[in-house]
């Protein structure tokens, strides 16, 4: 569990989900009422057909003050102005030094509508306990304007003008007989090639192979050593979630922390010591993402190191139970 809880502080800035769109200036829109604090932040002003979006809703209160949640409910059609919402985290609340609280909650967006489009003004509701009786108010953040460019040519391109009817010549019929002789050639020699090559490939690789390899390819880049903890984390992030994923089947690269760990609960091939170990690696992870913590060279040297060692331990558990079992050790799915 020791190894776990640093690797999920490594992976505190990771961002949410699975992949993430690259993050520019972006817009903003903030409001405040009263005791409230609210912002609403959208990672691009501009993406292209299909590119993600990343969305921060943010709340912070003073003391005594309390939050509606969640800030924002997705519609059951997941459409927000023509945005589309791919995923939604549950909204996180932590204190703050001066007795407040902060609520946070991210959303990933796309679209494949080019054209403007408005992610709607929130309406975040409050309580204010500190008199009595409490008070109760709402405010209300602008709409934020999205551009979805596409990457299709312009429908107002020039056309040529029609041409008139034109005599076709005929032609022999030898040529059409050569051209279908030779395509079934061809067919038959490339189905006879790809017979081969899948009996020359084997089974694909696994998880572990997968993601050792990732990790080799990781440290060569050299990201910490070049200033971009940002980017090694997140890399690091996804090799671990995925190997979960591959090896015990959990969609840890999708889903959010509480249904994984649902799915974890009710998994009988996982030990108590498993789960308890996942759960505090993807709760400490939570955490540790919110508070805005920044690990050092050495911390990240160390991260990947216990990366590497869970992995292993992992397939030294299951190959194991194969062994108690008398059969050979399991090859697991790897992760698409």
């Amino acid at each position: 569990m020791r190894r776990l809880l640093i690797i999920a502080a490594g992976l505190a800035i990771m961002p949410f989900g699975c992949e993430q769109p690259p993050v520019d200036e972006g817009i903003r829109s903030a409001v405040d009422r009263g005791p409230v604090h609210a912002s609403v932040t959208v990672s691009s002003a501009e993406a292209t057909a299909g590119e993600r979006i990343a969305v921060s809703i943010e709340a912070q209160t003073e003391a005594g003050v309390i939050i509606a949640t969640p800030l924002l409910l997705p519609p059951e059609d997941a459409q927000l102005g023509g945005l589309t919402v791919l995923q939604s985290s549950d909204t996180m609340d932590l204190p703050l030094e001066n007795g407040g609280r902060q609520w946070t909650q991210e959303l990933v967006l796309d679209s494949f509508e080019p054209g403007e489009h408005e992610f709607p003004a929130i309406t975040i509701e409050f309580k204010d306990e500190r008199s009595e009786p409490a008070v109760t108010g709402q405010l209300e953040t602008k709409p934020l304007t999205v551009t979805i460019t596409s990457t299709l040519a312009s429908a107002d391109a020039e056309l040529n003008d029609i041409r008139g009817w034109i005599d076709i010549p005929g032609s022999p019929w030898w040529p059409w007989v050569l051209a279908a002789g030779s395509g079934l050639l061809l067919l038959g020699g490339v189905g006879l090639w790809l017979g081969l090559r899948d009996r020359v490939e084997g089974p694909p690789p696994t998880a572990a192979e997968i993601a050792r390899a990732a990790m080799r390819s990781l440290r060569a880049k050299q990201y910490l050593q070049r200033g971009e903890p940002g980017t090694f984390y997140t890399r690091l992030s996804s090799i671990v979630r995925q190997y979960i994923e591959g090896r015990f089947g959990l969609h840890a690269p999708r889903n959010t922390t509480d249904e994984f760990l649902r799915d974890a609960e009710r998994d009988s091939r996982l030990s108590d010591s498993q789960r308890a170990g996942l759960h505090a690696f993807l709760r400490t992870a939570d955490l540790v993402k919110f508070a805005m913590h920044e690990p050092d060279l050495e911390h990240g040297e160390h991260a990947i190191n216990e990366a590497a060692e869970f992995v292993d331990e992992v397939e030294v558990a299951f190959a194991a139970m194969a062994t108690d079992h008398g059969g050979t050790p399991e090859r697991e799915v790897a992760p698409c």
